[in-house]
């Protein structure tokens, strides 16, 4: 079963969590480890576990994903890599919008891409079906 843990480093169980409403004080942090579990049975209990704070919550912090232990940085994936990746994030969102929509969301068949600020409520801009995502 997949833990969660807050900012406070509390461990939150199954039953904390479906009392968890939006009016939360702290932002979730799902350990993300049984995400390779051969036991089938641990990867369905996060899955479901991912998809309540989602729907509580709507975003969350993930924890022991393999890139970085935010406790010993000298494990994981080496810092240069992490600095990079920020980097280029910084690039792409410091673009204009037109060039952020080359690759909007609703062109792509597999529903990966650009989503643009304010522009996610269903209905809206031709939109079906979502919410606004920030």
């Amino acid at each position: 079963m997949a833990k969660f843990v807050t900012g406070a480093a509390k461990r939150l169980d199954q039953g904390l969590l479906q009392n968890l409403t939006p009016s939360f004080t702290e932002i979730p942090v799902i350990d993300i480890s049984a995400s390779l579990s051969p036991n089938l049975a641990d990867r369905i209990a996060l899955a479901k576990d991912i998809r309540r704070v989602c729907e509580t919550v709507g975003f969350f912090y993930i924890s022991n994903h393999g890139i970085i232990d935010v406790n010993d940085v000298n494990e994981g994936v080496d810092q240069s890599v992490v600095d990079g990746v920020f980097s280029e994030a910084k690039k792409f969102f410091d673009e204009p919008t037109e060039v952020k929509m080359e690759i909007d969301i609703d062109k792509n068949p597999n529903r990966r891409g650009y989503i643009p600020l304010f522009h996610g409520a269903a209905g809206e801009n031709g939109r079906k079906g979502r919410t606004l995502q920030e």
